[in-house]
């Protein structure tokens, strides 16, 4: 299941700007917490459980600035993910853990 915290870099009805939004996939759900944890200061986090979740996910984010994703999950893996992401949205950031 996705959760997100938030929105894009650009500035809302108020003028304040928003934390850049970045996706953290994991099938382990305390993997993706402190992650979460790690980078939420700085990043609006929205997660997936699985690369099939996380490319909906993508495809439902334009302003999606980056994906942190686990390179061992059951299914199709991070590596498939990330190649995926960098075939079909070059301009997002990726990161394998």
């Amino acid at each position: 299941m996705a959760t997100m915290n938030g929105g894009d870099a650009s500035g809302d009805a108020s003028g304040a700007l928003k934390k850049p939004l970045v996706l953290v996939v994991d099938d382990e759900p305390f993997i993706r917490q402190m992650i979460r944890i790690a980078l939420r200061r700085q990043f609006d986090i929205v997660e997936a459980g699985s690369a099939e979740e996380a490319l909906e996910i993508i495809q439902k984010s334009p302003t999606l600035r980056a994906v942190v994703s686990d390179a061992r999950m059951p299914g199709a893996g991070g590596i498939e993910l990330m190649l995926e992401v960098q075939r079909k949205y070059p301009s997002i950031r990726r990161l394998l853990v």
